[in-house]
C-alpha cells in the first residue's frame, strides 16, 4: 500500500510546470479585454 502512495507522490512531482498564456476579462456590457504575460 505505501508504495502506490509513493508512485503517487512521483507523478506529482513529473508534471510539467503551467504558464499562463494569456487572461481574458469579460465585461458585462459584451466587452472584453485581453493580458498577455510577458516572457
Amino acid at each position: 500500500m505505501s508504495k502506490d502512495i509513493v508512485k503517487t507522490e512521483v507523478k506529482y512531482i513529473d508534471k510539467p510546470q503551467r504558464n499562463i498564456t494569456e487572461i481574458r476579462i469579460f465585461f458585462d456590457d459584451q466587452t472584453w479585454e485581453t493580458f498577455v504575460p510577458k516572457k
